[in-house]
C-alpha cells in the first residue's frame, strides 16, 4: 500500500474535480492549458488505476457514477483547501516572478490603473507585465489574460467577478452642438440626437420614476475609449454617456453642459474577472489583491465605492 501511494500522483485526482466543477472536458482542458484529449487520457488513466468508472461520458455531457459522486465529495474539499494552503504559502514568498497579462478599458488604465500597475511592479521587481485595451470579459480568454478589468459583468458562469468600483454616470453635450440640434427634454426623443456611444452595442440604463428605462442608443460615433468619446463631445459630435469625475473639469468650465440631470443614471460597476481561483498563480492572486486595494483608496468623490477584499479561498 504504501508503495502504490509513493507512486500515486494527485494530479489526476485534482483533474478529474476540475471536470466536475467545469461541467465537461473542453472547459476543464482549457483550464488547465492542455488538450481535450490528454485530459481524456489522464482521466481514462485514472479510472483504470482505482478500478472504477467515476464519469458517464457522451456527446453533450457528463454525469458522476456513484463512485464518482463519492470520490468528488470525498476528494474536492481536502484537495481545495490543499491548493489554498500551497497558495497561501506562495504568497508569503517576497521573491515573485513571471509574467502576468492584464486587460483593461483604455482610459481606467490611463487615468488610474497604470499607476497602480507601476506601484505593483515597483514591489517585485522579477514580474513582468503586459496590457491589452478592452471593455468586456471577451479578450479574457481570446488573449489569455490572467486578470481583466471591464466595465460589464462577464457572461461566462467559469469567471469569477469582484465589483471593484462605482463610476457615477452623467450626459453631457457641448454648447456648441446643443444650439445646432436642441436639448432633449425626455428619454423619449433622446434617440433623435447624436449619440457616441462606448463600442457598438452600449447600453445607456435610467431610472425615472421608479421604472427603469434601458434604451440603446443609435450610435454616430462607437469607439472603446471613454476619453476619445469625451474629446468627441467636447468637439460638438453628440451626447456622451460617462462617468462624471472624468467629465466634471469641463463642466466646470463650461465646455460641457449636463442632459436631463433631473433623470437619475445607475452608476456603471468596474469589474475584476479571472478565472478558477484554485488554479490562480501567486504572482495573480498578489496583483488581485493589490488592485483591489488600490481600488479602495481611489478617490472619486463622495461617490467613490468598492468592494471589500475577497476572501483567501476566492
Amino acid at each position: 500500500m504504501v508503495a502504490k501511494m509513493k507512486k500515486f500522483s494527485f494530479d489526476p485526482l485534482f483533474w478529474f474535480c476540475l471536470i466536475v466543477e467545469e461541467g465537461n472536458l473542453t472547459k476543464a482542458a482549457a483550464r488547465l492549458g492542455v488538450s481535450v484529449p490528454t485530459l481524456s487520457r489522464q482521466l481514462a488513466t485514472l479510472e483504470t488505476k482505482i478500478g472504477h468508472q467515476l464519469l458517464h461520458r457522451n456527446a453533450r455531457q457528463l454525469n458522476l457514477t456513484n463512485v464518482g459522486e463519492t470520490y468528488y465529495n470525498t476528494l474536492a474539499p481536502s484537495l481545495a483547501l490543499l491548493q489554498e494552503q500551497v497558495a497561501q504559502l506562495q504568497d508569503s514568498e517576497h521573491d515573485l516572478s513571471g509574467r502576468i497579462h492584464l486587460t483593461c478599458p483604455e482610459t481606467a488604465f490611463t487615468t488610474y490603473v497604470n499607476e497602480w500597475v507601476c506601484a505593483f511592479l515597483k514591489a517585485h521587481p522579477k514580474i513582468q507585465m503586459s496590457i491589452s485595451f478592452d471593455i468586456s470579459e471577451h479578450a479574457f480568454e481570446t488573449q489569455q489574460s490572467d486578470l481583466a478589468i471591464v466595465i460589464r459583468p462577464p457572461t461566462k458562469s467559469t469567471l469569477t467577478q469582484i465589483r471593484v468600483l462605482e463610476q457615477e454616470m452623467c450626459l453631457t453635450a457641448a454648447p456648441e452642438y446643443l444650439d445646432q440640434n436642441g436639448k432633449p427634454e425626455t428619454l423619449d426623443n433622446l434617440d433623435q440626437f447624436d449619440c457616441l456611444t462606448l463600442g457598438g452595442n452600449d447600453i445607456w440604463p435610467f431610472v425615472q420614476t421608479g421604472s427603469a428605462d434601458v434604451p440603446t442608443p443609435t450610435s454616430r460615433y462607437a469607439t472603446h475609449s471613454m476619453s476619445a468619446l469625451i474629446e468627441a463631445s467636447v468637439s460638438g459630435l453628440g451626447i456622451c454617456y460617462c462617468p462624471k469625475f472624468l467629465v466634471q473639469p469641463h463642466i466646470a468650465t463650461g465646455r460641457l453642459i449636463r442632459i436631463l440631470p433631473h433623470i437619475r443614471l445607475p452608476d456603471r460597476n468596474i469589474y475584476l474577472v479571472y478565472g478558477n481561483p484554485k488554479l490562480m498563480p501567486a504572482r495573480v492572486r498578489k496583483l488581485r489583491d493589490h488592485l483591489i486595494e488600490q481600488a479602495r483608496s481611489f478617490d472619486r468623490g463622495p461617490k467613490s465605492r468598492y468592494l471589500k477584499k475577497p476572501n483567501s479561498s476566492d
